[in-house]
C-alpha cells in the first residue's frame, strides 16, 4: 500500500525478500546457519522455483515468506492445476435486420483465486453468460465477441460481449435486460455493492460466430462450476477444492477458456480435472 492509495498486488513477495535481506544483513539477530532462496516468475509459472535442483541446499527446514501477514505461518498450500479449453469457429455473416448491442460487467472486487474464493464474489464471466445464455434462447441473438478476465490467478471483475439481434426483438430484450440486471444486482447486494451492466447499442461487428459453436461456448461456461467444490472434513473453514472460472478471451478464429483448479491434497485437482 502506498500511503493508502495505491496497492501492489505482488507485494507479499517482496516483503519476503526483504526479510530474508535483513536477517543476512544483521549482526545483532541470533540464528543459527541460515540459507536463503530467491526465485523469479511464480505467477507465471514458476520457472524459477522448477530450476531448483536436488542438493542445492544443505539445511533441512524450509521456512516460506510468501504471505502478506507478519507473525503468521502456514502449515499447509493450495496446489494447483489449469483447465485449457478451445473453442474454433466459422465466422458468419450477420443476418439481415439484425442489430448490433454491447454488454458490459464491471464493478465486481475481484480478488485472489485461493485467498478469496471462499467469500461469495461475483465472477464477471459467469454473470455475463448466464446473460448471454438465456437471451440466445429467447431471442435468438448472435454472439460476435466475448471477453472477460486477464489473469489465471485472479477472480474475474470485468466481462463483455457483442452479439446481434434481429430489429423486431431488441425492445424485448431491453425489458429484459433491465428485469435480469435488477435480479442479479439484488443476489450480490452483499457482496458486490458496486456491481455495474451496461447494455449498449454498438457497431455492427465483422461477422457473428456460427450457431452450434455459440451453443457449445455458452453451455460450457454455463457448466462450469465456479468457487468452492470442497471443504476440509479434518481443519474448520478449510477449503480443500476450489475453481474458478478466470478468463474467456475471443480471438478471430477462436476462443479460449481457462479455469485454474486448486486443491490442499494433490488428487483433488486431478480429479476434477479429468472430469472437466
Amino acid at each position: 500500500m502506498d500511503q493508502g492509495k495505491r496497492y501492489y498486488p505482488w507485494a507479499d513477495d517482496g516483503i519476503g525478500i526483504a526479510a530474508q535481506l535483513a536477517v543476512l544483513a544483521s549482526d545483532n539477530i541470533k540464528h543459527g546457519p541460515v540459507e536463503c532462496l530467491f526465485t523469479v516468475d511464480e505467477e507465471t509459472g514458476l520457472t524459477g522455483a522448477f530450476a531448483l535442483q536436488p542438493g542445492f541446499f544443505s539445511g533441512k527446514i524450509l521456512l516460506n515468506l510468501d504471505s502478506e501477514d507478519e507473525g503468521e505461518l502456514f502449515i499447509g498450500c493450495a496446489g494447483g492445476m489449469d483447465t485449457l479449453a478451445s473453442f474454433t469457429y466459422k465466422p458468419k455473416n450477420i443476418p439481415s435486420q439484425h442489430l448490433s448491442f454491447e454488454i458490459n460487467i464491471k464493478g465486481l472486487k475481484g480478488g485472489h483465486s485461493g485467498d478469496d474464493i471462499h467469500r461469495g464474489l461475483g465472477n464477471s464471466n459467469k454473470i455475463l453468460n448466464r446473460f448471454i445464455w438465456i437471451a440466445g434462447r429467447k431471442f435468438d441473438i448472435r454472439l460476435a465477441r466475448f471477453d472477460g478476465g486477464n489473469l489465471r490467478n485472479a477472480i474475474p471483475r470485468e466481462a463483455r460481449a457483442i452479439f446481434t439481434i434481429h430489429s423486431d426483438l431488441y425492445r424485448d430484450l431491453i425489458k429484459y435486460f433491465n428485469k435480469f440486471s435488477q435480479q442479479v444486482k439484488k443476489e450480490f447486494s452483499h457482496t458486490e455493492p458496486n456491481l455495474i451492466l451496461n447494455l449498449l447499442q454498438s457497431d455492427m461487428p465483422d461477422f457473428v460466430i456460427n450457431k452450434k459453436t455459440q451453443f457449445r461456448l455458452t453451455n460450457c461456461l454455463y457448466a462450469c462450476p465456479n468457487g468452492v467444490i470442497g471443504w476440509s472434513r479434518e481443519m474448520e473453514r478449510l477449503v480443500e477444492t476450489s475453481t474458478n472460472l478466470a478468463s474467456v478471451n475471443s480471438w478471430k478464429t477462436t476462443k479460449l477458456l481457462l479455469q485454474p483448479v486448486r486443491g490442499v491434497q494433490s488428487i483433488q485437482p486431478k480429479r476434477y480435472c479429468k472430469l472437466c
